[in-house]
């Protein structure tokens, strides 16, 4: 959603452009399921979605088709006809954006019903999915995203890589794709010298659970104060987001060295980002999310968390699959260090390193740039903008 606000901020600004937003509500009241609602605000559709973390634990466990054919929200796509009723104009392009699925179909939808054209953007990728359900699931989705790419007059993608790969799928269709990766806000780009504190303090915020769990960390902290046990009582590890039951249970066992926040808001958790020596990147474990293969070089998704982290401007010390696009960009710029979820030795001696360096006092260690106009808000907002007039001077 903070990809979306940002790309709305920047258009929005733009001569002559009116952006209007539809998004769902969730709510767990089941009235809004048997009486669906709209809301019409100023710049604004909002639609009520059922949503309960047992109902969906339920269906996820004992209804995986409506999980997955294509999503937990996939009620939204049969909202279209009343969305399209109650727009406060026809729009002259509808631009469907967040983590495919529903939101992909549901953009389709609209632009069909009102006969405009259509960008769609993939921020994760659909059918390459490691994460997909197999089987007949994954054919079902393969054939929604062949019939979305082949109505999407732009198809866009958060990497390179991903966009090749969906290249080598739909090759009839490569003039229409693109490369518009992840934002950061450049307004919130301000300079943050380091200054050593007195404790050396790692950050990470987000969501945590399910498939990412943060038990490699407190694993390989554990490890390096058993090597250098006159580091134990220097050392926090700060965690700021919702944690699920799982998670929260193994906190409760964790070491005094552990200070969860709980749920934050952004401007708070951009505090903590600021404030940290090194920041934490955890992703999804691929054995604990389907079970596979440690090494997943298909898993393409890209962590909006980097760009929240650029502004920081720390040092990450990241944990993603092997080949992973988060492992690829922590690389490429310099932003870090990534290891895999079986490397615990390796992020152990990177935490080591880090403190060592902590204790130097030296910034040169701790600062980073953040200044790069592929990841900013505002110059994708231009870019999307000239596709979108492109598009319009070919209609």
């Amino acid at each position: 959603m903070l990809q979306t606000a940002k790309l709305h901020k920047y258009l929005s600004s733009l001569p002559g452009v009116e952006v209007h937003v539809v998004t769902s509500n969730e709510s767990s009241r089941v009235s809004a399921l048997l009486a669906p609602r709209l809301r019409l605000e100023e710049g604004v559709t909002r639609f009520d979605l059922f949503s309960n973390r047992y109902v969906n634990h339920a269906v996820l466990r004992f209804l995986p088709a409506l999980a997955s054919r294509p999503d937990l929200k996939r009620a939204a796509v049969a909202r279209s006809q009343e969305i399209c009723a109650v727009l406060p104009w026809r729009p002259d392009i509808i631009l469907s954006r967040s983590y495919p699925i529903s939101s992909a179909l549901l953009g389709q939808a609209i632009a069909e019903k009102l006969d405009v054209p259509w960008i769609m953007q993939l921020s994760d990728p659909w059918s390459l999915s490691p994460l997909h359900p197999r089987g007949y699931d994954l054919e079902w989705n393969r054939v929604r995203e062949h019939e979305a790419i082949a109505r999407a007059d732009r198809v866009t993608f958060t990497s390179i890589r991903t966009l090749k790969n969906y290249a080598s799928l739909y090759p009839t269709a490569v003039s229409r794709f693109r490369y518009f990766p992840n934002t950061y806000d450049p307004e919130h780009n301000t300079p943050n010298p380091w200054r050593r504190g007195d404790k050396f303090r790692l950050v990470y915020t987000g969501t945590l659970g399910g498939s990412r769990h943060p038990e490699i960390f407190f694993s390989a902290i554990d490890a390096f104060l058993e090597r250098v046990p006159q580091a134990r009582g220097s050392i926090v590890f700060t965690i700021a987001g919702h944690a699920d039951r799982e998670v929260r249970a193994y906190f409760a066992k964790c070491a005094d060295y552990l200070d969860w926040k709980g749920p934050v808001d952004f401007d708070t958790a951009m505090g903590l980002i600021r404030s940290a020596d090194v920041l934490s990147l955890i992703d999804n474990s691929m054995e604990r999310a389907a079970g596979t293969a440690k090494s997943a070089e298909g898993y393409e998704f890209f962590p909006s968390k980097l760009l929240d982290y650029m502004l920081g401007q720390r040092p990450i010390l990241g944990v993603s699959p092997t080949g992973s696009i988060a492992q690829e960009l922590i690389e490429s710029l310099e932003l870090g260090l990534c290891f895999d979820h079986s490397d615990v030795a390796g992020l152990s001696k990177g935490i080591e390193q880090k403190w060592k360096e902590w204790q130097s006092g030296d910034p040169v260690h701790f600062e980073r740039n953040a200044d790069d106009d592929t990841y900013d808000a505002r110059a994708a907002a231009n870019r999307l903008y000239r596709e979108m007039e492109s598009i319009l001077d070919d209609a």
